[in-house]
């Protein structure tokens, strides 16, 4: 009653805090996350940024920049230990409160990084205890997820695999390299036992996550 919930927004699914219902997109009792990134882009426009647009993110924030890279115009995503919803196709407050890439969705680069002993949000996709036992939301599994973008971007479906060296987990991971026209990137590195908190911190071929985000971004650029 009044006071700021942090938990409310609907990018993984409901929160403790939400008002309405997720298939209630006139609400306006719950956090619209599109719409406040999209004003948050026009004032940056408004003040003369003509950069590209990037989102990083991690679990949580990871479903925003998935969410992000369906409804607003940015070049390049990273998501780390969180794939693509299955369902529902919208969710939450709005109108960019779209799911899954759709017919005016751009072309979005994407970099995933996802452990396969993940407890919380499962590898092979499905229900997830985000959820708080909401039916509806279901996730895809991670090589669906990767594939939906990969068709979206134009790029084939059935990805180059590598091997390289991980701090976590086993010690291995797969590179799964998407076969993509030359403006767009969409790569998955599978991070075998990898786990929800420690796979977004791995050093993955002798390299820090934080050089792979930006190696990304200026491969992307």
């Amino acid at each position: 009653q009044g006071e700021f919930c942090p938990k409310s927004g609907w990018n993984t699914g409901p929160k403790e805090c939400n008002q309405c219902e997720w298939s209630d997109y006139e609400c306006t009792s719950d956090p619209d996350e599109g719409l406040f990134v999209q004003l948050i882009i026009d004032e940056l426009r408004f003040e003369g940024a003509k950069g590209n647009l990037y989102a990083i993110g991690s679990s949580n924030g990871a479903a925003l920049a998935h969410r992000l890279g369906v409804n607003l115009p940015f070049k390049g995503i990273v998501t780390k230990v969180t794939q693509l919803l299955e369902s529902p196709e919208r969710s939450g407050p709005g109108s960019l409160n779209y799911n899954q890439p759709r017919a005016d969705t751009g072309l979005v680069s994407v970099l995933s990084i996802m452990g396969t002993d993940d407890g919380l949000i499962p590898y092979e996709g499905g229900s997830s205890g985000v959820f708080s036992g909401e039916s509806a939301f279901q996730l895809m599994s991670v090589e669906k997820s990767m594939s939906t973008w990969a068709a979206n971007d134009g790029c084939g479906t059935t990805p180059v695999v590598t091997s390289v060296s991980s701090s976590v987990g086993t010690g291995m991971a797969d590179v799964e390299k998407y076969p993509c026209p030359s403006d767009v990137i969409v790569e998955n590195y599978k991070v075998y036992g990898g786990d929800h908190g420690t796979t977004g911190r791995a050093k993955l071929g002798g390299f820090d996550m934080e050089d792979l985000e930006y190696d990304f971004i200026r491969r992307a650029e």
